[in-house]
Order: structure tokens, then C-alpha cells, then sequence
């Protein structure tokens, strides 16, 4: 959703094979109103969009080998149109990725930034900015201010001002999306259609599939819902007879190809960065990695991307979402990662039922309630807080003098072994209850007829467990407790 930076050389996605409109392939609504026909192109044939040239050779990388092939009709069109409204791309092309539709693909090699200084451009760390790669001039963006012009047929702005940007924006792709002669048409017939979202995005399974995810997902999925049960709710209060199935289309295509967007402008100065977006034509078919490979920066010409590491000529070039858990981006994007550097599994669900109301204020008087997580080295810092709080006995003589000995440690006065080993069993407890839910998951997972939900469960499932065994093992080696504190 929120673009950052990223890098080559990451696993690919594991998403279903769907005709590509991201990497985060999603889905759509099996429970609302009629079925949303699919954007169409526009009635009119454009020139073929010339080809980056790039030489051919008998070791010629297979995904370029592949790129040679046409786009399917709607891409190739799009790209026309791209041109035609400035968006330039260098050193770069769409093509087919396997298990992941369409991403992009660099058609040279790419130094990225270097101590010499083309042009005079610098970074910030005195190198040469990596080569421009992709540019979609602000013209082209659709976001709170533009949404009018895009969608005239919305309400006057004062009448949904109260509405959140998501929640606007999507109003006007809905509008707009079944409209062969609107001038955005080509990139509407690009944008995931309602059944690339059916597999891959939680919000829309079936409540006995929601119920396999890890908590944490679960948890995202649950809060993900209630933001578009009063998107969905403020939008239908407005005279736009919008279905519902085409209002929650669009809304995830918002949800999930949207980037951060806060110009310097007055309008955006107290707005809050849930409610800072844009959708960035060209741009959106950039595929993400945890690993910085690509710069994506905002000024009031548009968004620019510039390669941030080298590449291969071949290789896909990535961004970043942001440095997010394999549950956030199954729950927000609907993929998770192979490999994710940033990944943890958070554990309020098991903790927080725990704590009797005393643990509880005691733990949000210090700012430390909520937001417990185990990577894989150890649990964090904040864990260990509530587990020690969990020692307590509440109601108890011993209670305040134990409590301002947990109140020293948090501080780095007291160093807490006397409590250690309760704190390590306690956290043995906490992972042998994941393993439990995992257990309890993959049995309902194996019965699951939808093949593509079923294959994603078992995928998280598997990373959580991993992070659950890596913590085990700094535990058994007096370490998984410690790490987190150093």
C-alpha cells in the first residue's frame, strides 16, 4: 500500500499465477450484490507501443527472453497511454513474472548510485543518484485533490469532506470504473479485476478461512473490516447508487496500490499519514521486496523511482511497501514473502488475556501494553515486560515492592536474573501455545477447498513456526530472553 524502497535478488512472491495487475494479487467480494463486470478497454485501437530496445544474445536472460513476447492487449495499450500522459520509464520494462503476473524488469545492467556524479546529482551521502528508472508526473496521479476532475459525477467537495481519502478515492474509481470513454480508461482496464482478489486477500474469505490465520492476521484482517464496513457506510449514504460489490473492488484496489502521498501544501499539514494517498499509474507495477533495491521519491513533479543497488540485466527490479510482518502483508497486500527480513510474529493474543486489570495499568502507565513480538532471535523487549509483569502477584503485600523492581528493569538499574528462569519458562509456555494454534490451524487447513487460500495458510503457518523453532533454540541456549535487551 505505502511504497518505500527495496532490492534485487528477493524470492518471489508466493501469490497465485493471476493475470497480473500486481504482485499483491488480490481479490474481490463473493458475498454482496450482483457480480462487477470487469474494466474494459476503450473501443479504439492505439499505435503498439514501441519496444525498449535491448541486444539480443544467445546467453539472453529468461525473463527478458519472455519480455520479448507482446503484453496482453490491455498493458500494451496502457503503455500507450502512459506515454501519451507523460509518465516516462529507462532501463526498465513490464513482463511477465513467474507466480507473480507482471512486475518489472531491468533491460540493462544497473549500477545504481556510485561515487561519480552524472549530471552534478547527489544523495545524501554524497554518491550519484542510481539511474532514473520510472517518473509519473504529478497529472497523472489520482488522489483527494484531483478526485473531482477524475470523477465529476461526485458531490461537491464540502459534501464529502468527512469522507477518508480511501474511502473517497475509491468512490471515484467506482464511478468511473465501468466507463470505456473516460479518459483514464486504459489504466482502469489494467487494475486488478474482482477475481484476482477472491483468492489471495483474507478480507474476503470465507469466515471459516479467516479463522485458520495466525492471530496477528486475524486480528489485522478483523480491523481491516471494520475500516471498510464505514468506508462502505459513508459512501452509501451519498446519492451515488454505487453497488456494493463494485465499492469493495475498488476500495481494495486503493488498499492495496496506493502510495504515501503529503505534499508540501497547507491542506496536507495536519492530515494524518493513513489519510496521505495517491494511485500512481506505471509506478503500481512495481512488486515489493523487504531489501532496498529502488528509491521512490515524491516533489511536485511526480513520483521518481531510481535504482537504490546494481542489477542485472534480467533481474526484476522491486520496491518496498514498507519494512513490514509476513501478517501485515498477507492481510493488507494478500501475498506473503519467502523470505522476509522484517518478519515477527506478534503474540497479544496469547499475552494480553493473561494480565489482570492491575498488570494492565501498571504495564500502560510505563507505555508498555500491547505490541508483543518474537522475531527470530528472541522475544522482544516489550514481551519480556509483560511476562515479568505476568510474575507479579497482584493483591499481594509483596506487590509494590515487586513492582518498582520491575519498574528498575525496565530502566537497566535491576538486571532481573533472580526472575529469569520463571521469565523463560513463562516464554516456552507462550511458544508452545503457537504451536498448538498452528496444529489446530492446519487441521482445518487441509479441508479447505479453495486451493489458493489453502496454499497461502500453510505458507504463513510454515513462517511462523519457523520464528516460533528460532526462538526456541536462543532459548535453550539462555539467549532468547537476552538478545532483545542488548
Amino acid at each position: 500500500m505505502l511504497l518505500g524502497c527495496t532490492a534485487p535478488g528477493e524470492p518471489q512472491l508466493l501469490v497465485p499465477e493471476t493475470d497480473k495487475w500486481r504482485a499483491e494479487a488480490h481479490h474481490h467480494p463473493h458475498d454482496t450484490d450482483e457480480p462487477v463486470p470487469e474494466p474494459q478497454s476503450p473501443p479504439y485501437s492505439l499505435a503498439t507501443v514501441p519496444t525498449v530496445p535491448v541486444a539480443q544474445s544467445p546467453s539472453r536472460p529468461p525473463l527478458l527472453a519472455m519480455a520479448d513476447a507482446a503484453l496482453p492487449p490491455p498493458h500494451d495499450t496502457f503503455l500507450t497511454w502512459a506515454t501519451a500522459a507523460g509518465i516516462t520509464t529507462a532501463h526498465i520494462t513490464p513482463a511477465p513474472i513467474p507466480h507473480a503476473g507482471l512486475g518489472i524488469l531491468a533491460t540493462t545492467v544497473l549500477t545504481g548510485p556510485s561515487h561519480t556524479k552524472p549530471r552534478g546529482a547527489t544523495t545524501r551521502r554524497g554518491l550519484s543518484a542510481g539511474e532514473d528508472l520510472a517518473h509519473t508526473p504529478a497529472s497523472a496521479l489520482l488522489h483527494r485533490e484531483s478526485a473531482h476532475t477524475f470523477a465529476p459525477a461526485l458531490p461537491p467537495p464540502d459534501a464529502v469532506a468527512h469522507l477518508s481519502t480511501h474511502a473517497l478515492l475509491a468512490a471515484a474509481l467506482a464511478l468511473e470504473a465501468h466507463n470505456p470513454a473516460h479518459p483514464w480508461a486504459p489504466w482502469l482496464a489494467v487494475l486488478p479485476a474482482p477475481a484476482d482478489f477472491a483468492a489471495c486477500m483474507p478480507l474476503l474469505w470465507p469466515a471459516a478461512a479467516q479463522a485458520l490465520l495466525p492471530p496477528a492476521a486475524r486480528a489485522l484482517v478483523a480491523a481491516q473490516a471494520t475500516k471498510h464496513a464505514a468506508d462502505a457506510a459513508a459512501v452509501a449514504a451519498l446519492p451515488l447508487a454505487i453497488p456494493a460489490a463494485t465499492y469493495t473492488w475498488a476500495w481494495l484496489v486503493v488498499n492495496t496500490r496506493t502510495l504515501f502521498y503529503k505534499p508540501e501544501s497547507p491542506a496536507y499539514a495536519g492530515r494524518a499519514r493513513a489519510d496521505c494517498l495517491a494511485l500512481c499509474p506505471f509506478i503500481d507495477y512495481f512488486n515489493h521486496a523487504a531489501s532496498a533495491g529502488c528509491a521512490v521519491s515524491l516533489s511536485p513533479a511526480g513520483y521518481t523511482v531510481r535504482a537504490a543497488a546494481p542489477h542485472d540485466a534480467g533481474a526484476e527490479v522491486h520496491v518496498s511497501y514498507g519494512c513490514h510482518s509476513g501478517d501485515f502483508l498477507l492481510a493488507e497486500y494478500g501475498f506473503v514473502l519467502a523470505r522476509n527480513r522484517w518478519d515477527e510474529v506478534r503474540v497479544d493474543a496469547l499475552v494480553l488475556p493473561l494480565l489482570a486489570p492491575r498488570h494492565r495499568e501498571y504495564l500502560d502507565a510505563e507505555g508498555f501494553l500491547g505490541h508483543y513480538v518474537l522475531d527470530r532471535e528472541a522475544f522482544c523487549f516489550r514481551a519480556q515486560a509483560a511476562v515479568r509483569m505476568l510474575l507479579i502477584p497482584v493483591g499481594t503485600a509483596a506487590e509494590a515492592a515487586l513492582v518498582e523492581r520491575w519498574r528498575a528493569w525496565l530502566r537497566g538499574c535491576e538486571e532481573g536474573e533472580r526472575e529469569q528462569r520463571m521469565v523463560d519458562a513463562y516464554c516456552e509456555k507462550i511458544l508452545e501455545r503457537m504451536r498448538t494454534l498452528g496444529a489446530e490451524a492446519r487441521a482445518g487447513i487441509v479441508a479447505l477447498e479453495e486451493g489458493g487460500v489453502r496454499d497461502t495458510l500453510e505458507a504463513r503457518w510454515r513462517q511462523v513456526d519457523e520464528i516460533v523453532e528460532c526462538v526456541q533454540v536462543e532459548l535453550d541456549a539462555g539467549t532468547g530472553t537476552r538478545a532483545a535487551e542488548e
